[in-house]
């Protein structure tokens, strides 16, 4: 091969390889060229990835500060049997346990849990509270209202959440929650209990623990699926315990409405049955009249108008019979309507931490 030819390639399996080596004196060694202009550009270019090494470490530290928080305030945190088996049936996603862990929550009874909570001081009760970064749960503890307590959790929890967001983070989820605001009359109805200031807020934890994912915009599933796995199982238990007060609600406003019926129409019957028994003893006493002073033309006659008058009087006996049994029947309604008021006010009265409770306080 010439000193100017070009070596012949060839393809194999081990891929291109020089048919023809290079012969060894033919082979000189390479010298680095040289360069003798100033290495700044390259000092520069080092300096420009430092500095962006060390900007994303920076954010990077940033980003994960609030969580190097949340692990701090965790440290030591040891939940009650109670507790744990609360947090358990929200099903948090990681960042949800770790938010959790980091208000401590504590079930407590009503004394402990007003101090912490100021609760009763403007008149008011709650079932539970994030004071402090901390979250405290009222310990309602009847069968009957079972999830009130998962469902308050949650709600608290997402106080502390809420707490953690950017303003940009809560903006974006402003008009979607405002929106579920304006189509759901039981979350307006406890929303408009909070001042302005704190709505936004109020509805947040409101509808991430009532709501079913199905029934949100999908920017709302989505935020709240940072934190819950099984956001569904919410609105389970809200349904489960929040029936049992709506049920005593409608029953009573059914009873009310059918007992108002009742007395209008005992009002009816008693004007009717007062004015025929008037009238009935009137013809009565002018029948008897008649018969002293021989009124009547022919026996015949006293008879038809005495059996005409006995019908009436069988009559009048079955209007009075029917009256009586409507004030009966009314009576019942009313006794029906007591004693579901007095089921929901204990219901009421059992998750006020302000009131003494029984001894047991589950349900019977």
């Amino acid at each position: 091969m010439n000193d100017n030819e070009a070596p012949a390639f060839s393809v194999g399996e081990n891929g291109l390889s020089i048919n023809e080596p290079i012969a060894p004196e033919k082979r000189e060694p390479i010298e680095a060229p040289k360069n003798d202009k100033p290495k700044s550009g390259l000092i520069i270019k080092l300096v420009i990835a430092i500095l962006a090494v060390g900007l994303i470490a920076f954010a990077a530290t940033q980003i994960d500060y609030v969580a190097v928080v949340d692990n701090m305030k965790a440290t030591g945190y040891e939940p009650s049997a109670d507790m744990a088996a609360l947090i358990n049936d929200l099903s948090l996603t990681s960042d949800g346990e770790r938010i959790m862990n980091a208000t401590r929550p504590e079930l407590q009874e009503a004394e402990e849990f007003n101090q912490n909570c100021n609760n009763g001081k403007d008149g008011s009760s709650t079932l539970g509270c994030y004071s402090g970064s901390r979250i405290y749960i009222y310990n309602i503890a009847r069968v009957d209202l079972d999830g009130i307590r998962q469902v308050t959790l949650a709600h608290e929890f997402l106080h502390a959440v809420w707490e953690r967001m950017s303003d940009s983070e809560r903006n974006e989820l402003k008009e979607p929650i405002e929106s579920i605001y304006d189509t759901n009359e039981d979350i307006r109805k406890q929303a408009d209990l909070y001042r302005t200031d704190e709505r936004i807020n109020e509805l947040h934890s409101f509808i991430g623990s009532q709501v079913s994912p199905n029934n949100m915009p999908a920017v709302l599933r989505d935020h709240y699926a940072k934190y819950f796995s099984e956001h569904s199982k919410l609105a389970t238990f809200y349904n489960r315990y929040h029936s049992i007060f709506e049920e005593a609600e409608k029953r009573a406003s059914e009873l009310k409405e059918q007992i108002t019926e009742h007395r209008e129409k005992i009002n009816e019957m008693k004007e009717t049955y007062t004015r025929n028994n008037a009238d009935l003893s009137q013809d009565i006493s002018d029948f008897n009249s008649r018969a002293r002073t021989g009124g009547f033309g022919s026996e015949e006659e006293f008879i038809t108008q005495r059996q005409a008058l006995v019908q009436r009087q069988t009559v009048q006996r079955q209007e009075y019979q029917n009256l009586v049994d409507y004030i009966n029947e009314t009576n019942s309604l009313i006794s029906a309507y007591n004693d579901n008021a007095l089921r929901s006010s204990d219901l009421y009265k059992s998750i006020d931490s302000n009131i003494k409770q029984p001894d047991s306080p589950t349900a019977q």
